[in-house]
């Protein structure tokens, strides 16, 4: 007996080695099943790092645009609350709430016009490494 086989009949050496087929005198090849394992594992390592590229850009997209939703809406409670004549005060708390501790906000007035604008930073990555600024605005009637 091959001592490879032995050895994996047991358990110590893993999987049984495979030998070089005999050369087929005819068509002047190996046999082709057993190089065939060997090729879809090349192939694998070749697609993964494009697979795995691809589903952390479709996290990234995700994050942005989760973070885009958020600050949207609120910069629009935020024109809520400015609106109903809520102190600066009020407002970042309804904003901060709404968007998170670290969005910042800015309130402009022009004549019965109140627009609230609200802007946070997304990090991409476990490492949150080149932050991309994520901003919303609203624009609100303020109520007599």
């Amino acid at each position: 007996m091959d001592f490879a086989v032995i050895g994996s009949r047991f358990g110590h050496f893993g999987t049984a080695r495979r030998a070089i087929p005999p050369l087929n005198t005819a068509s002047g090849s190996h046999d082709s099943k057993t190089y065939e394992s060997g090729a879809i594992t090349a192939e694998f390592a070749t697609a993964l790092p494009a697979v795995v590229l691809l589903v952390a850009v479709v996290l990234a997209i995700a994050a942005v645009m989760g973070t885009q939703l958020q600050v949207s809406d609120a910069a629009r409670a935020g024109a809520r609350a400015a609106a109903l004549g809520l102190d600066g005060t009020a407002i970042a708390s309804v904003i901060g709430q709404t968007a998170g501790a670290r969005a910042t906000h800015h309130i402009a007035a022009d004549g019965p016009w109140l627009t609230v604008s609200v802007s946070r930073s997304v990090g991409l990555g476990p490492l949150r490494v080149h932050p991309i600024q994520v901003t919303g605005s609203a624009t609100s009637w303020r109520e007599p």
